[in-house]
C-alpha cells in the first residue's frame, strides 16, 4: 500500500477508482499526453478506469498529486519496476503547470526511493519536453544517453533523453 506522503504545498495519496474522471479529463488533454509513452488519444474514462485498476492491482507505487486548497488530484507520480530499473514517470494537468508543484513532488518521491533502499533512478523525457528535463536536472539526474520511443498519444517513434539517478549523487546534492 502507499503511504500518504505531505510536502509543504501537496497531498501525495494513493489513486483511488473514484479518481478515474479526473484523469481521464486531464490525460485527456493532448498537449499532456504528447509528452507520454503508454497514453493513447484519446484518452477515455474506461482507459483511465483501466489504468488505475492496473496500479491497484501491481507492485508499482503511484501517488496522485493533489495540491493544499485542491479536492482533486492535479496529476500521477510514481516508481515503476522495470527491467533495467526503478523508473521515475510523473506527469501534471496542464491548468497547473509553472507551480513547481511537479518540482516538490518529484523531490519527495525521489527522497522517499532513496530512503527505502533504491540505489538508482532512471526516468527521461521526450525530446522538447524542456520543463520536465529541467526538473530532473533539479533533482540531479544526468542525461545517460536518447533512443526512439513509442508515443501511443502521437502514434509515432519520438526521440527520448534517457536520464539516471544514482544514490550517491542524491546523497551529495541534499
Amino acid at each position: 500500500m502507499v503511504a500518504i506522503t505531505q510536502t509543504e504545498r501537496l497531498c501525495l495519496r494513493p489513486l483511488a477508482p473514484t479518481d478515474a474522471p479526473r484523469v481521464a479529463e486531464l490525460c485527456g488533454d493532448l498537449k499532456v499526453s504528447q509528452w507520454l509513452s503508454q497514453v493513447p488519444h484519446p484518452y477515455t474514462l474506461q482507459d483511465a478506469e483501466s489504468f488505475l485498476a492496473m496500479v491497484g492491482a501491481g507492485d508499482d507505487l503511484v501517488w496522485a498529486i493533489v495540491p493544499e486548497g485542491h479536492a482533486e488530484l492535479a496529476g500521477v507520480i510514481g516508481l515503476a519496476s522495470e527491467a533495467d530499473g526503478l523508473h521515475l514517470g510523473y506527469w501534471l494537468g496542464r491548468p497547473f503547470w509553472g507551480q513547481g508543484w511537479m518540482s516538490e513532488a518529484a523531490h519527495a518521491i525521489t527522497d522517499h526511493a532513496f530512503s527505502t533502499g533504491a540505489e538508482a533512478l532512471i526516468s527521461g523525457v521526450f525530446e522538447g519536453n524542456d520543463a520536465s528535463l529541467n526538473i530532473q536536472r533539479k533533482l540531479g539526474f544526468r542525461v545517460t544517453g536518447e533512443n526512439r520511443l513509442y508515443c501511443r498519444a502521437l502514434d509515432t517513434d519520438r526521440r527520448h533523453i534517457d536520464t539516471r539517478l544514482d544514490r550517491a549523487d542524491w546523497e551529495t546534492a541534499s
